[in-house]
């Protein structure tokens, strides 16, 4: 961080920056997703933040640049201002819907005030265990979780479970079956439970959706306990564990930033600090997540101890999102402490990786490899989430495994820039950033990292040295050489990009024209001309989103729709989509789809979309028969982007 009061400053600017962005991510998607203007305003938002965080790497940053950090910060605020005008008069949202919509409005009324006196005894009792009044301590601590519990249970009593919950709680009765979680599907379990309007289902482009366990073993062990505690189905997922989980891990992260904030800092915490950890809570993340927000920091803070590899060892061991700003933390031991204590701490975390992992490893190892070190899977069904490389997605038309590809390529290069800066502090910020450039991100992405970064503003750590790279770069050979890896790197980035645009363009020669939508007072008619030529793929998949007084109507999205009916697909020319499959033939060129979508009002907005693995396509959105203010009247036909 820039030395002195100024570096305090631009370190609490781009802070705000980030907590605007994640509030603005946290109900914004769909918007996006439906509303052109809304996506491209938050694609700007998401260069400016990029801008900032650069400028915030600068150790010593000129009196010019300083003004352009202003500049751009007051920049970002203004998008945020207007995003939130537009979503006013476009989708004819009040002011207090609006204000719910980004802040969760309808849990914050009382969850900040209980977050910050959570916050505040905990503290109290991390001051007293450092001045050796254990019983006073302990009293804080009984008083604080008391609290927690109390809040989970009365005033947020039922969370969401999310499908990542269910497939740990299946996974018990799977090894107790002497199975393997990591090859053995429970599809038809989790279609089951399709209908149930608190299981969100993560869909793919294949038309598929998660049904084996993805994640490291420590994901779902860290469970068992609450699992075996209350084996009584959905309805105890839903309104016991999770909440429970939720409240014990939520608990110990707060524990752990404050006994990890120096003694002086616990007479005054900032309240920076209490909207992160609200953030965490307020995300609708997995109770892992949050656990995963305590190993991340103890991780950071325990970086000099003899046993920061066993904190490492279980955060790699628990999520694949932890992965990047473990692996910088491991760069940093290199670059400070010397290649044997680094290399030793690497050799110690694989270890424990290995030791938590190793029956699933020895079970299958391809199933293993395959499911966890394929996180974030190419086929993943995209969204705005990912602000960027969405945008490249739907605008230049790629393949999706090449967003991949630049997702890898964003991190190595932001490995490269760490070594060199050689500032612990950007670990939080850097792993925030490499997940704009996928085409599938969710808010706990980017609130992992952002919680990391504002924890690092206030846990002072020793003066850092130049590190080894940065006195490698004393020569001119050296310099040359860093330089050159840097941009070999960025290169291969619009080299991968190039490349599948023209793979895409010479393999989907499909387009939809003619979009047309009418209201017949109980469902939306959508019909559309879809056309191709040359080579393209034997069948696609249809969807839409629609949007209607802030409430959401999918068709093809909707598994029932997906997995329903009887309809093999459609192969003439004239279908009605009922199963969302169709069936292209070499003796057509052009097909009329049709798509209704039962509602009770009309909707405003449709994005339909066509996908197939690693294709993903989708024209401009399609206005209902009754535009929202300031919107185009219907048209007959769309321009492609």
């Amino acid at each position: 961080m820039q030395d002195g009061r100024k570096g305090n400053v631009y370190a609490i600017v781009l802070l705000i920056a980030l907590v605007l962005f994640i509030l603005m991510d946290v109900q914004a998607n769909t918007v996006a997703s439906i509303s052109d203007q809304a996506f491209y305003m938050r694609v700007i938002s998401a260069v400016l933040l990029l801008l900032l965080v650069c400028l915030y790497a600068i150790r010593e940053p000129s009196q010019k640049i300083i003004s352009y950090k202003y500049s751009f910060f007051l920049t970002f605020t203004a998008l945020i201002a207007a995003s939130a005008a537009q979503f006013i008069v476009e989708k004819q949202l009040s002011v207090s819907l609006l204000i719910e919509t980004f802040s969760l409005a309808y849990t914050l009324y009382y969850y900040i005030p209980i977050m910050l006196v959570t916050v505040l005894l905990a503290c109290a009792g991390a001051y007293f265990t450092y001045k050796k009044n254990i019983l006073l301590a302990i009293l804080f601590l009984v008083i604080a979780f008391s609290i927690f519990i109390i809040q989970n249970f009365v005033f947020q009593y039922g969370y969401i479970a999310s499908d990542e919950m269910v497939l740990s709680y299946y996974t018990l009765p799977i090894l107790a079956n002497h199975s393997n979680p990591y090859s053995y599907s429970i599809a038809s379990t989790m279609y089951g439970m399709v209908k149930n309007p608190g299981i969100h289902i993560t869909l793919t482009t294949t038309n598929q959706y998660n049904s084996v366990m993805d994640y490291p073993a420590l994901f779902f062990l860290s469970s068992y306990p609450f699992y075996l505690a209350f084996p009584y189905g959905m309805t105890s997922l839903d309104k016991v564990i999770t909440p429970l989980t939720n409240a014990i891990w939520a608990f110990l992260l707060v524990v752990v930033l404050a006994f990890c904030l120096p003694k002086e800092e616990l007479l005054k915490p900032k309240f920076a600090l209490i909207v992160f950890v609200a953030l965490v809570f307020l995300s609708k993340t997995s109770p892992v997540v949050i656990l995963g927000s305590a190993l991340l920091i103890l991780c950071y803070q325990k970086l000099d101890s003899r046993y920061s590899w066993a904190f490492i060892g279980l955060a790699v061991s628990l999520q694949e999102q932890l992965w990047f700003p473990c692996v910088l933390l491991l760069l940093y031991a290199f670059n400070n402490t010397g290649y044997k204590k680094g290399l030793r701490m690497t050799m110690y975390t694989i270890a424990v990786f290995l030791l938590i992992n190793s029956y699933f490893i020895v079970l299958n190892p391809v199933a293993f490899f395959n499911d966890v070190f394929a996180p974030l899977n190419t086929y993943i069904m995209p969204n705005t989430g990912s602000q960027i490389g969405y945008y490249i997605l739907t605008t230049y038309h790629v393949l999706t495994p090449a967003l991949n590809r630049l997702f890898e390529l964003a991190m190595l290069l932001l490995a490269l820039f760490f070594l060199y800066l050689n500032k612990k502090e950007l670990v939080g910020l850097f792993s925030f950033i490499p997940y704009l450039f996928l085409s599938h991100a969710l808010i706990p992405y980017y609130t992992l990292p952002a919680l990391l970064f504002a924890f690092s503003l206030y846990a002072r750590g020793r003066k850092e040295n130049r590190g080894w790279l940065r006195g490698l770069m004393g020569t001119v050979v050296a310099k040359s050489a860093f330089y050159a890896v840097v941009i070999a790197v960025f290169v291969l980035c619009c080299v991968a990009i190039y490349y599948s645009h023209l793979a895409y363009a010479s393999t989907f020669n499909i387009t939809i024209t003619n979009q047309t939508m009418d209201y017949n007072g109980t469902a939306a008619i959508y019909s559309a001309e879809l056309h191709h030529s040359g080579p393209v793929p034997n069948a696609i998949y249809f969807g839409v989103l629609g949007l209607s007084n802030w409430t959401v109507y999918s068709y093809g999205f909707s598994l029932s729709q997906i997995l329903g009916g009887n309809k093999t697909g459609c192969n003439s020319y004239s279908c009605v989509e009922e199963t969302n499959r169709i069936t292209l033939t070499w003796s057509n060129s052009s097909y009329e789809i049709k798509a209704t979508i039962p509602s009770n009002s009309e909707i405003s907005y449709i994005r339909p979309v066509l996908y197939t693995g690693a294709y993903y396509y989708t024209p401009n959105v399609i206005y209902g028969g009754r535009s929202p203010l300031n919107a185009p009247p219907p048209k007959s036909a769309t321009t492609l982007r």
